[in-house]
């Protein structure tokens, strides 16, 4: 009864543990959702929002250094020996000289050389020093170019965030596509498993009452193993097709996603109508704006290497007390403090850089021209991809047709095989033939339509 008791709490403790719900996050996303919800939490787009922040921190950056700055400082300076110089001895030939012209005194020692210094020290052993200096810059043409070439900068943060975004829909889409197929080839998989099942178990009865012959048990014991050695195989990938799918949503690997979407939604949202009639401007490409962008930036380059040559111009003032002493009390009421005030302007021009500015002007006016190739080459190669696009979605639609025609004529043969093979009309190896070339019209339809998915999104790169 012990035994009993302790079978039966160990059943109702595993019951309870299954009947409690899953630890796991559970989202549940169509496509568009899946689109939506990695916008805001793909890694990629994650930090090309964060290159959009910097680049708008570099531009204010690149503006306060035209704004005024301002810089405090405060020192104190203690000499225990204070600074020794030498200086001319002029001090003994003017009081010999005043004692003999006035006192009419003769020296009794010889008058020092001419040459002859003396040390001398000058200072206090104590110092402080406080003070506010203000500088402004006033003109300087690479500031003014920098400035421009900042807010360039910004907005090729902003296309390269577009272009990233462009980039993981399209990404999105196939993942999305990828696991619905891996799943309904699954499902198909083990659909032709289970009949081939049953159609084992019936030759065997056949081969039992004299009626079959071994052999044709032995190509139905084939087809089973082969059609779960495939089944694991579809199994293993639809499971890396979804982990794919939620690295690209930026979900945890054991958070569970379920697809609300069906290939037939998938197929029945594209349009024809909405590719046939489509037109391919240059200009509104995110590929082209980046090499112009580009472009633009080399330019902004050249110019402020040029700039370089011109003068600089600036403001300062300053103001400042200082105190000495030869005591430690400067922080004394009675301490004095003598002022100093200082303002002015500096203008900085270039003369002789023994060719080293020219040079540096030269070899960004080389990448200027090499930005504008890039630029030519890049209109002309987004046309002739815009065009192999074009084809190739219809091209990858019209065999996807093809195909699912090639399902429905290889079903058809594998039923008809089937119903003969149970009447003994058919081998056991015509009908793993017909089932065969069943399964491999499958693959073949769900490669061309994955093909298709591939060819819309890439044309979609060009029309959106």
């Amino acid at each position: 009864m012990k035994k009993i008791a302790l079978l039966l709490t160990i059943f109702l403790w595993v019951i309870n543990l299954e009947a409690q719900p899953a630890s796991d996050t559970v989202y549940r996303l169509s496509l568009e959702e899946a689109i939506s919800y990695a916008l805001d939490h793909n890694p990629q787009i994650l930090n090309s929002e964060l290159d959009v922040d910097k680049a708008k921190w570099q531009i204010w950056q690149t503006t306060a250094m035209g704004l005024p700055q301002v810089n405090g400082n405060v020192q104190y300076t203690q000499y225990p020996n204070l600074p020794t110089q030498l200086m001319p001895n002029f001090i003994a030939p003017v009081i010999v000289q005043v004692n003999t012209e006035i006192f009419g005194l003769q020296p009794q020692a010889p008058l020092p050389n001419e040459n002859e210094k003396i040390p001398v020290r000058f200072g206090s052993e104590y110092n402080a020093q406080w003070g506010i200096t203000v500088s402004q810059l006033i003109f300087s043409g690479e500031y003014i170019v920098g400035l421009q070439a900042s807010r360039i900068f910004k907005e090729l943060a902003e296309q390269n965030l577009e272009k990233t975004q462009r980039d993981i829909i399209a990404s999105i889409e196939q993942s999305y596509v990828l696991v619905l197929i891996a799943k309904e080839s699954l499902r198909i998989m083990q659909e032709s498993y289970e009949n081939s099942l049953s159609l084992r178990d019936k030759t065997q009865q056949l081969v039992a009452q004299g009626m079959g012959e071994d052999i044709q048990l032995d190509q139905m014991n084939y087809t089973v193993y082969q059609l779960e050695n495939q089944i694991k195989n579809l199994e293993r990938q639809a499971g890396i097709a979804m982990r794919l799918l939620k690295f690209q949503l930026g979900l945890n690997m054991e958070d569970s996603l379920i697809l609300t979407t069906s290939l037939d939604d998938v197929l029945a949202n594209i349009k024809l109508g909405d590719y046939i009639d489509t037109s391919f401007s240059v200009n509104q490409n995110i590929d082209y704006k980046l090499v112009l962008t580009q472009e633009q930036l080399a330019h902004l380059n050249m110019r402020r290497e040029e700039a370089k040559l011109l003068p600089q111009v600036s403001g300062f003032f300053t103001y400042s007390k200082n105190a000495f002493s030869d005591e430690f009390n400067l922080l004394s009421p009675d301490q004095q403090w003598f002022k100093t005030v200082m303002f002015g302007f500096k203008v900085q021009v270039p003369l002789w850089g023994s060719g080293a500015k020219v040079a540096s002007i030269m070899q960004k006016k080389v990448d200027y021209m090499k930005a504008s190739n890039t630029r030519e080459m890049m209109e002309s190669q987004l046309k002739l991809q815009y065009q192999q696009a074009y084809y190739n979605f219809f091209n990858a639609y019209d065999r996807m047709l093809n195909e699912q025609k090639n399902i429905e004529l290889t079903k058809t043969i594998y039923e008809n095989t089937r119903l003969k093979y149970l009447n003994g009309a058919a081998s056991s190896l015509e009908l793993t033939q017909a089932q065969n070339q069943y399964l491999q019209a499958q693959g073949n339809y769900y490669n061309a339509l994955m093909d298709m998915i591939k060819a819309k999104t890439d044309l979609d790169k060009f029309i959106q």
